[in-house]
Order: C-alpha cells, then structure tokens, then sequence
C-alpha cells in the first residue's frame, strides 16, 4: 500500500496554514500527531481517519476536525481531494476566549 508523509507543520508563529493535497485511492498515511489541530475536509471521495478512540468515515462534502496532539492515521477509501485548514494551538486558545 502507497504511503504519504505529512506535511511539515513546525512553524507555529503563523496562526492558520492552509493546504490542499489528492490522493488516491488505497493510500495510507501512517499515524502521526501535530502540535496544530486540523481540520480535514473531503472535498471529493471518501476517507476513513483513525485516531486512537475512534475511527471516523469521512464522505465527500464532509470534515473532521482532529485537536492539536491527537494521533491520527488516514485511509484512502477512493480518489480523495482534501483541503486542511491547520490552526496553531496558541491561537486557537486566542480566538476561543474571542468568541465566549
């Protein structure tokens, strides 16, 4: 099965780092963890996201948002285009105590 590596997301100083990655279908992206959250969405095609609680079907038009530190695998279920939105953990603390 084809693996891909994650993206390097080691620059915390910038709040939010948009990303946009295709993958085909039966990749696996090992587990792994950031220290930003995420939030995954299927623009089109399907994956199933693994995290050590729970493992979620995500269908197209659909997200999943994974915390900062959560551990989190993916698997390709058909020809993915997937948008993520990373936000750095200070900042959402920020925008948080923004929006109560």
């Amino acid at each position: 099965m084809a693996l891909a590596a994650p993206p390097d997301l080691t620059d915390t100083d910038v709040p939010v780092q948009p990303l946009a990655r295709t993958y085909p279908r039966g990749l696996f992206i090992e587990p792994h963890e950031h220290v930003w959250g995420q939030l995954l969405y299927a623009m089109s095609g399907v994956m199933w996201v693994e995290t050590p609680h729970e493992a979620l079907v995500v269908p197209p038009q659909r997200a999943v948002w994974l915390p900062p530190g959560v551990p989190h695998g993916i698997r390709v279920v058909s020809d993915l285009q997937m948008p993520i939105s990373t936000c750095a953990r200070r900042w959402r603390r920020r925008w948080m105590r923004r929006c109560r």
